[in-house]
Parts: C-alpha cells; structure tokens; sequence
C-alpha cells in the first residue's frame, strides 16, 4: 500500500500541549491536555491512506530519549473535520492571528479568528495540513481519534500519537 507522509516542525514553548479540533474550547471534554511536555522542537510525520485520506499524525520531540513503556490513552472527537496539535500557550488566542491570512467566516466568540487562520491552513496547505510555528494542523473525515502519549525516562511527554478511530 503506497501512503503519502507530510513532514513539518513546530515549537512547544510552554510544556503543554492540546490535541483537539481546533474549533473546541480548551476546557472540553474534547479537548486532550498534556502537561510535563518536553520543550523545543517538535517534529510531525501526517500519514495519508491511497485515497488521500489522514491515517496517522505522530508527533516526536527531537531529542526524545529513550521511550518508556508508560503510555497515556484518551478520545478526541473532531467536529469541524479538521484535527492538531498545539501549544497549550497559544491555543485560540485571537491576538497570535494577527497578520495570518483568514478565511471569511463569522466570528462570535473568544478564538473564533484564530480557529479561522487554522481553516486558511488547512483550506490552503498541501493535502490540508501545515504548521504555523507553534502547532500542526490537518482535514481528517474521521469523527473521533486516539490520541497516545509516551514518556521518555525522565517523565516528560517526548512522543504523541493520533490515530484515527475505526
């Protein structure tokens, strides 16, 4: 089976990360928070199936150490077909949009234009994902993904995956 993968860097600067539909508020149940992130580079591998569809993100720090066996498993639901991963820090905050392109939705609510810069993203980007520094974002079909997170030795997340659900 021939898959197509997209590679892209971002940073985490505050140690937390949030897996999550970019349309979703942080404080959901929709929302996977991870604390005790590794700070630094981070690097993302999108995996696409045949048909052009996102199979697989996996997301690794570029020094991740040596991986534990300590795994952390939780459900993501998407509700605007889009899923990513970001730093907790700038996570729907309006005023890091400044200057980014936007798609023309209506906005009502606090991180509505910032949701609408991650559209343009994936509206505009190579087969709908791409990065804007301090997080990744892509077009899934998929309603609900798996997020797993691994530690490395010293207890700091170093490795996400996101798979879709069957």
């Amino acid at each position: 089976m021939l898959e197509t993968v997209l590679q892209f860097r971002f940073i985490v600067k505050s140690g937390r990360l949030i897996i999550a539909d970019p349309s979703v508020f942080e404080d959901t149940n929709n929302a996977v928070k991870l604390n005790n992130v590794r700070k630094g580079i981070w690097m993302v591998h999108f995996t696409f199936n045949t048909l052009g569809y996102l199979e697989r993100i996996i997301a690794r720090h570029e020094r991740a150490s040596i991986l534990l066996a300590r795994k952390t498993t939780k459900e993501v639901e998407v509700f605007s077909g889009q899923i990513g991963l970001f730093d907790a820090a700038v996570y729907r905050k309006d005023d890091l949009v400044i200057g980014m392109p936007l798609e023309p939705y209506e906005t009502q609510n606090k991180g509505d234009l910032w949701y609408c810069a991650m559209c343009h993203i994936t509206n505009h980007a190579p087969q709908g994902c791409g990065t804007f520094g301090f997080g990744v974002v892509g077009d899934t079909i998929s309603s609900s993904h798996r997020v797993v997170s691994k530690k490395s030795w010293d207890g700091e997340c170093v490795e996400v995956e996101v798979v879709k659900s069957i």
